[in-house]
Parts: structure tokens; C-alpha cells; sequence
């Protein structure tokens, strides 16, 4: 015998009850967030081999620049996510963050069935952004050339850290949060911290220097293919116009046209997050 609609309702109008009920959805809760935390440690962590690695650094190193420090990840959960400090040189006047370990996951890319393009000359090509490499990624990141990690500083404040971190926490959740939510990042993509970061509040997805709007950047990581997308800052408006356009034309819009011009963009850019601590001047 089921109970009655009236005696439900007088059964929760008793406070009593009430608080019973949501006593149990909470533990209910509790418990299905240890299972999955139990569940996330048991799965095998996706990370390059030992051969892989090597060939990642030297093909980082030979594309980037050589690295003056790794930031290894002590504790991951389905990907590792270290992060190469690259300083500035002749390649690059900017300080560079790159992941290490993100072009271990395979992406789940959209078919390529559908995304033939018809040429000037009459001919059909694949989309530019679909190539060798299109379905691993490496992400990476410019910053002022006199940032440092002050974490590793023992004078630093909390707040200094905090300010001076985020660049390598977002990236991080960046990269989890592609594998939790099963998606891809791909040349012209945008993604969205849904924090304003001085005076962006989102980053547009390109390549790395020196030529930041063709699509097709990668390193050969053993057997691999892996692109490079460069997390370039972008203003709520830009997002806004971002999102209606054409992924591959609209980074191609956006960006200017020569060398130069783009390191001076990206140099304003680069100033102008407001968030990054500089080195005290001796």
C-alpha cells in the first residue's frame, strides 16, 4: 500500500523530518564524492613514458627554448601537468610556461568527415585545423619577462603567491578540465576561467611566436605528434565576438599580420593581465 499524497505532505511539514531528510542526502552526497575521489586515485594517471619525455624536452627545447626550471607535479589525478619555465632569449622576449604532459591524453576530435574545404583554385582540402597532431595538445603561456615564481620564495606573503601562481593553476585546470569534460581544444578555440584576470577575462587559443596565426604548431614526441596552442588574453568583448565567429578566421582577424606586430600585441597583452608581481629592481 503506497502512502497518500496528504500524509507525504504532513510527514514533511514536521521539521523533524525535514532535517532528516536532508541528513541523509548528505551523507548520500559525502559518500559519492569520496567514491569518486577513490575511484580517481585507483585510475591510472595518463603521463609520457621515459622515451617520450625525452624526446618532448628536446623537441620543446629546439621549438621553445630551453628550460631553467620544470615545475613537477607532486599528486595528479587522470593527467600529469608539469610545467616547463622557459626564460626569454632570441626567440622569445617573454617568459614562457608550457605544460608537460597534457599530449599524453588523446583528445576525443570530431570526425573529419564534414570538414573539407573547397579551395580558391576549385580543389578540396581538409580544414586547416584538422593535421598530425590535431588531437593531442600542449598548452602554453606568455608572461612579462621579469616574472618569477615566488612561491619558491620563503620571504613571500600569501597574497604575492596567490597573484603569482594562477597562470600555472589555470593552465592546470585548463588541461583537467578538457579530459573531465571529454572535450578538445583545437587553433581559434576560446576557453573561459569565469575569473577576470586584470583586464581579460578569457583566453583565445593560437600558435606560439613566431607566426601565432597558423594553425598546425607541434612537436614529434616519440611516435607522437603533439600541437602547441599559446593561451593568448582576451577582453569580455573579444570573447563575445569570438564565440559567433569561425574559429580559424576570426584568430586570423584578430591577431596582426607580421612578426613585429605581433610580438608588440602580445607585449601589450602581456602587461597589461595586472596580476603578475615583478622582480624587485636591486
Amino acid at each position: 500500500m503506497s502512502a497518500s499524497p496528504d500524509f507525504l505532505t504532513q510527514w514533511f511539514s514536521e521539521p523533524r523530518h525535514l532535517v532528516q531528510v536532508l541528513v541523509v542526502a548528505a551523507l548520500l552526497l559525502f559518500c559519492l564524492v569520496k567514491f569518486i575521489r577513490w575511484r580517481r586515485r585507483g585510475a591510472a594517471v595518463e603521463w609520457y613514458t621515459a622515451e617520450e619525455i625525452d624526446s618532448f624536452s628536446k623537441a620543446a627545447e629546439e621549438a621553445l627554448g630551453k628550460s631553467s626550471n620544470i615545475f613537477v607535479e607532486k599528486e595528479s589525478t587522470e593527467i600529469r601537468v608539469d610545467i616547463l619555465m622557459i626564460p626569454p632569449g632570441e626567440h622569445c622576449p617573454f617568459l614562457t610556461l608550457c605544460t608537460m604532459g597534457v599530449g599524453a591524453h588523446r583528445m576525443t576530435v570530431p570526425p573529419t568527415d564534414g570538414m573539407e574545404l573547397q579551395t580558391d583554385d576549385g580543389t578540396v582540402d581538409l580544414h586547416p585545423l584538422v593535421f598530425p597532431g590535431w588531437d593531442r595538445v600542449e598548452l602554453m603561456m606568455y608572461l612579462p619577462a621579469d616574472w618569477v615564481p615566488l612561491w619558491m620564495d620563503e620571504g613571500a606573503t600569501e597574497d604575492e603567491i596567490e597573484r603569482c601562481y594562477w597562470p600555472i593553476l589555470w593552465m592546470k585546470n585548463f588541461a583537467r578540465g578538457m579530459v573531465a569534460m571529454d572535450w578538445w581544444y583545437a587553433f581559434g578555440h576560446t576557453v573561459n576561467p569565469e575569473e577576470k584576470l586584470g583586464d581579460f577575462s578569457a583566453f583565445a587559443l593560437a600558435s606560439p611566436l613566431p607566426d601565432c596565426t597558423k594553425p598546425g604548431f607541434t612537436l614529434k614526441v616519440g611516435d607522437k605528434a603533439v600541437s602547441v596552442l599559446q593561451l593568448v588574453p582576451i577582453t569580455e568583448s573579444e570573447y563575445e565576438s569570438a564565440r559567433k565567429g569561425d574559429p580559424n578566421t576570426w584568430v586570423k582577424e584578430f591577431l596582426p599580420g607580421t612578426p613585429e606586430e605581433i610580438r608588440e600585441f602580445l607585449a601589450e597583452r602581456v602587461q597589461r593581465m595586472g596580476v603578475v608581481p615583478r622582480k624587485p629592481k636591486p
